[in-house]
């Protein structure tokens, strides 16, 4: 067969064992055709449509843009369905390290796991502060009005000398930032993320229940844009967290060092 079947219309064509080694199927439409057999490796399938498309025992060595493929997932798979190679097909960096799974496992780490009640809490911490600190300076204009023969003079002065307002925590607004950020992130993930990859690892899906790879892959390479997107998302809102916990712990670190008793070859 040529080396180039670009655009063709091939629906339900009976291709079983046929050769397509190396051909370019870049938006061929395989509808419904029969690839029993068949060997792809090294085509470029690139939004080839593989809708209904009966694959068994179909080899993928070195396929080329098989994430570009359109409807893979629907393929017709049948239970003597062999992945052929599949594992072998050319990935792009973005397929590779980018995909619903990788980006699943990183959204699981404790510091990129914010969820909307973080988002609750936060607001109603500061209104609490700027509650106290109102509350504050009403004790303090009031302390500010009594004059010494007043009776409440002496609890005005010590009310003056003790009660301070309280400032707004450093870096809160990264914190803030950083935290809708990796909400964006999660809800992204919720809402794109295939059920198939959220259930299960490819580690669970291949070797504990013996299915197929080509049966999950294309779930985890699907809606592109929005992969790379919850991927920046963790990226940017995970690293804004992670900056303020440095610099809080080496704060705290660095007060303990200078108030405690060291012995003298730390002092």
């Amino acid at each position: 067969m040529g080396k180039n079947l670009v655009g063709a219309l091939i629906k339900g064509a009976d291709l079983k064992g046929v050769d397509l080694t190396g051909v370019d199927l870049t938006a061929v439409d395989l509808t419904g055709a029969a690839l029993k057999g068949a060997n792809l490796s090294g085509a470029n399938i690139k939004n080839a449509n593989f809708f209904r498309a009966k694959l068994s025992s179909t080899k993928f060595e070195g396929v080329v843009n098989a994430s570009k493929a359109k409807s893979l997932e629907m393929a017709i798979q049948s239970a003597e369905l062999i992945d052929g190679g599949f594992i072998s097909v050319k990935r792009t960096f973005c397929d590779r390290w980018l995909n619903w799974e990788i980006i699943g496992l990183a959204g699981r780490l404790p510091l990129f796991a914010a969820s909307y009640s973080a988002l609750i809490l936060i607001p109603l911490f500061f209104y609490g502060l700027a509650f106290y600190n109102s509350k504050v300076q009403h004790m303090l204009d009031w302390a500010g009005s009594v004059a010494e023969p007043d009776p409440n003079y002496n609890f005005a002065k010590i009310a003056l000398e003790t009660l301070h307002q309280q400032p707004i925590p450093s870096h809160s607004f990264v914190f803030i930032v950083s935290t809708v950020v990796l909400a964006f992130a999660a809800t992204i993930y919720t809402f794109a993320c295939p059920s198939r990859v959220k259930e299960f690892t490819q580690e669970v899906w291949v070797y504990q229940f013996g299915n197929a790879l080509i049966q999950y892959w294309p779930y985890a390479w699907k809606y592109e844009n929005l992969r790379i997107a919850c991927a920046v998302c963790y990226l940017f809102g995970g690293g804004g967290v992670a900056l303020v916990i440095l610099i809080k712990v080496s704060r705290a670190a660095t007060f303990i060092w200078n108030n405690s008793n060291l012995p003298w070859f730390l002092s």
